[in-house]
């Protein structure tokens, strides 16, 4: 086996609405936050881990090919992933102590940090409304017995700020073959940001949080990117 290239992804990540990736709160404050967005440690501004976008990439690729494990527990590499070859375990790796003998994990999903764009809208933000970068979305959530309201607040990046994506895969040659493995396998990364569409990222998705587009994405040549359509058919229930 032997590195022989990288694929890479770039563009931009446009939030369509308020995004929450949790962070911890450096002090309770009466009135402030309960629930404050991930931020870099020397500049405070919001950005999203690549572990968030890789991991829910990675969970619904598992969920659509049928490989969550019985518990819900992430897909483990078998005899059979090798053969196959299973697009999670080549693309995302195997753990050391399962033996799989298909080489190092593919994908790098590097930190998403705002985008160049959109850092004058998040200045502006903080300037005219005194916001530290995002926004205070205040929640109630009502016992459904006592009727009785219970407020909270929720810090979340406005919709319209856009993050830098930078995504690079690995190529091997395996055996001979040129890569050619790698590079079917790489549609996978690309169909995995078609779903993330499709669904959520972040927390609260099925409030209205973290729904994102992938915009003006480019290849290691400069060229343009178009996500593969997502086509689910759902069996009509009687």
């Amino acid at each position: 086996m032997k590195l022989i290239g990288f694929k890479k992804i770039t563009g931009k990540i446009r939030l369509d609405t308020g995004l929450h990736i949790g962070g911890s709160a450096d002090a309770t404050q009466i009135g402030g936050v309960d629930n404050p967005v991930i931020r870099q440690p020397l500049d405070g501004k919001p950005y999203i881990p690549g572990s968030s976008l890789k991991g829910k990439m990675r969970s619904l690729l598992e969920l659509e090919l049928g490989k969550i494990e019985n518990g819900g527990e992430l897909h483990k590499y078998t005899e059979a992933c090798a053969n196959e070859p299973c697009p999670i375990c080549y693309i995302f790796g195997a753990a050391a102590t399962e033996g799989a003998p298909i080489g190092p994990g593919r994908l790098i999903v590097r930190d998403c940090l705002v985008h160049k764009d959109s850092e004058k809208d998040l200045e502006r933000l903080r300037d005219e409304r005194g916001l530290p970068y995002a926004e205070d979305k205040p929640e109630i959530s009502i016992n459904r017995i006592t009727a009785r309201p219970h407020l909270r607040n929720m810090e979340r990046v406005p919709a319209g700020i856009c993050f830098a994506l930078d995504i690079s895969y690995r190529v091997f040659d395996n055996n001979g073959d040129e890569g050619q493995r790698d590079k079917k396998l790489f549609k996978r990364v690309l169909h995995g940001l078609a779903l993330i569409q499709q669904d959520t990222l972040g927390g609260s998705g099925s409030r209205g949080y973290g729904k994102v587009s992938f915009v003006d994405l480019r290849d290691e040549n400069g060229n343009p990117i178009t996500l593969p359509e997502v086509v689910m058919k759902c069996k009509n229930s009687e």
